[in-house]
């Protein structure tokens, strides 16, 4: 909500070209989020090179531009929401945005570096949204690090088995384990045919 272009400045530092969103005309133009490939930057209180665009008094916080508020409800009713840095305290219709829109089968999380209280501590509990207590910078590094192992975990495993369905167990079958188990049964069952046959000599 930030009138600075700060997060632009970010991604275009790791290579990533954001598409900007500040004016209703451009919300209008939005296609669904789903089909945009890196990422949109919305300011959804305008930005400081478009003065028209700015809202800051609580009147003009009470409600958004049409095309704007169906961009809002898109965000909050289809997407999990990171919360970072808000009171929630002027935001008027942002605050009924979520507790209209907001559908916890998606998941929330609220970066604070204190317990919230007021309007945020309601609207936390309005999208159940998980306290991660610290700084943006240790909460988001945090984060960043928690990405880079999930990703390196997934690249370790093995890939999905394509036989149609049935499920294949070839790979357990090179574990020391297994070929122990298997072994010690093959013993068993030969010694178990050694004594039938010496049973069965007259």
């Amino acid at each position: 909500m930030n009138f600075d272009h700060l997060f632009e400045v970010a991604l275009r530092e790791v290579g990533i070209e954001p598409r900007i969103v500040s004016t209703q005309a451009q919300a209008a133009g939005v296609p669904p989020l789903q089909t945009i490939e890196d990422c949109v930057v919305v300011h959804l209180h305008g930005e400081y090179r478009n003065a028209e665009s700015m809202l800051n008094t609580s009147t003009e916080l009470s409600q958004y531009g049409d095309h704007m508020q169906a961009l809002l409800n898109q965000i909050v009713s289809n997407h999990g929401l990171l919360v970072a840095g808000w009171s929630a305290e002027h935001d008027h219709a942002l605050r009924e945005t979520l507790h209209r829109e907001h559908r916890q089968f998606y998941p929330a999380g609220w970066v604070s570096p204190h317990p919230l209280s007021g309007k945020a501590a309601s609207i936390a509990t309005v999208i159940g949204a998980t306290l991660l207590e610290g700084t943006a910078d240790d909460a988001f590094t945090r984060l960043a690090d928690a990405v880079a192992a999930m990703r390196a975990r997934g690249a370790r495993q093995s890939p999905a088995d394509t036989s149609g369905g049935r499920r294949s167990y070839r790979g357990r079958a090179d574990r020391p384990g297994i070929r122990a188990e298997r072994g010690r049964s093959a013993a068993r069952r030969r010694a178990s045919r050694r004594s039938c046959r010496r049973r069965r000599r007259p």
